[in-house]
């Protein structure tokens, strides 16, 4: 079953279609009460087949990361593209991304390597909170789910000396290539944060293009923004994160206020 779409949505989707292109950010695929997913890491499978439906029915291409990449040739991508992504490398991401594929809609998985096989440390002990092993990223990648590096620990890269983020992503794009079997070229800044010399460590370890979300550059190859998706986003502002302004709002004095004022909402009500 997928949720429906309001028709104002659907035109709003399709004149973005014809002018803009974003990269989504998502990290599990499940229908979770909030109790066991206090972070709003996980989408509700209907939800996820909505939006992607949507997207697809207003006139989006759906591409990996380097495709867009590809397309944008270090400058601005063309109009009408959208690039799925997943941070984490959930378990619970497997079966739908492999339906995606079948469906001819690509996605990207960026991975954290210290904790394949293992679960989310952050998350109630639950199967939701596994990830994915060894053998799983070996069949997304055949399926053509893009691989990315998502460093070995999960540490915030602004706050860490240069030396170690070189380290944090370079291990993790070598051990993902010697699982995969085929070059790891995209990364994603763990929190989706970074600092200048964030760009120098990534390029060092052989890192084409990074994705950010605070503080995301546009197209900027090593600070490609990208905009986060969570588990109870509504039609308006998923329009508005497809739209590729987000990234501009959510770093302005207003976006500041609005996380801070949900915040506190979702305190209350919790």
């Amino acid at each position: 079953m997928t949720e429906d779409r309001p028709a104002g949505v659907m035109r709003v989707l399709s004149a973005l279609a014809r002018r803009c292109t974003a990269v989504l950010a998502y990290h599990g695929i499940a229908d979770l009460p909030l109790s066991e997913d206090p972070r709003r890491l996980m989408i509700p499978p209907a939800r996820l087949r909505a939006q992607v439906s949507a997207l697809r029915d207003a006139g989006f291409e759906l591409v990996t990361v380097s495709e867009l990449a590809r397309r944008a040739d270090s400058g601005p991508p063309p109009p009408g593209l959208v690039a799925l992504t997943f941070d984490d490398a959930y378990l619970n991401l497997l079966e739908p991304l492999l339906t995606l594929a079948d469906q001819g809609v690509p996605s990207a998985v960026y991975v954290t390597t210290d904790w394949i096989g293992g679960r989310f440390p952050r998350m109630p002990e639950s199967d939701d909170a596994r990830i994915l092993d060894r053998e799983q990223l070996r069949t997304l990648a055949e399926a053509g789910v893009e691989i990315g590096a998502h460093t070995l620990s999960h540490p915030d890269l602004s706050t860490l000396p240069v030396a170690e983020a070189v380290r944090e992503l370079r291990e993790s794009r070598e051990i993902l290539e010697s699982i995969i079997g085929r070059p790891v070229t995209t990364a994603a800044y763990p929190f989706g944060r970074y600092k200048e010399e964030s760009l120098g460590a990534a390029r060092d370890a052989g890192i084409r293009i990074a994705l950010a979300e605070a503080g995301g550059r546009g197209w900027e190859p090593l600070a490609m923004s990208r905009a986060p998706i969570g588990r109870g986003e509504s039609w308006p502002a998923f329009t508005a994160k497809v739209s590729g302004q987000w990234p501009r709002f959510d770093g302005s004095a207003a976006g500041r206020f609005a996380r801070s004022t949900v915040s506190r909402l979702r305190g209350r009500f919790r």
